[in-house]
């Protein structure tokens, strides 16, 4: 049976808002400028999609609506991260040239505080959607429902929304993400800011 409309949404914003400024504060020390922007913008995103997905979109197709919601602390990071994961493979597939891979998986690692098993799930997403890229949507999606709720999804209705809500948060951190400052220029400035700090100081 669903949350009232006003429980669901206290509900989606306590157990969002639990674990945000935590987030965010691991997310500000990370060194790489580039990949502590990418993680604080998607912390506030995830709240924002939390709210709008399990909340307020009330049409057939909203897999995340007719869903029990997480009722659990931990249930709630995963939300954080499974969105994460996303966003980060997405850039590391656009920017695969000027990005390690290893490194921003490891801020990310960092920042939500993976767990073993979570690590190695992003590996092999990661390299399923540089090697497969035409299964990887469904994939990810199956993975999503997999990972956040402890359900199998088979409706291709769901498959489809899961993967449209999850490029469209990614779409929307990235727009944000270059409105102001170019990503190019994001990244050549967290190079050479990492760059300076290993030249020894002059006598």
């Amino acid at each position: 049976m669903l949350f009232p409309l006003k429980t669901r949404q206290t509900f989606v914003e306590e157990w969002m808002e639990e674990q945000k400024d935590s987030l965010l504060q691991r997310a500000s020390e990370v060194e790489n400028s580039f990949f502590s922007s990418v993680y604080l913008l998607s912390i506030d995103f995830a709240v924002i999609d939390a709210c709008d997905f399990f909340v307020t979109l009330d049409c057939h197709s909203n897999y995340l609506r007719d869903l029990p919601l997480p009722k659990t602390p931990e249930r709630g990071l995963r939300f954080y991260k499974i969105l994460a994961m996303y966003q980060t493979i997405a850039i590391l597939r656009k920017k695969r040239n000027d990005l390690c891979p290893s490194e921003m998986a490891k801020a990310l690692y960092y920042v939500y505080d993976f767990l073993p098993e979570e690590k190695e799930l992003f590996r092999l997403l990661y390299l399923c959607a540089v090697r497969f890229p035409a299964q990887y949507p469904v994939l990810f999606a199956k993975c999503f429902g997999r990972y956040l709720f402890s359900t199998e999804i088979d409706q291709m209705v769901s498959l489809a929304f899961l993967e449209n809500f999850c490029y469209n948060s990614y779409h929307s951190l990235w727009e944000y993400l270059s409105k102001y400052i170019s990503v190019n220029r994001r990244i050549r400035l967290a190079r050479l800011a990492g760059n300076k700090r290993l030249i020894p100081p002059t006598a």
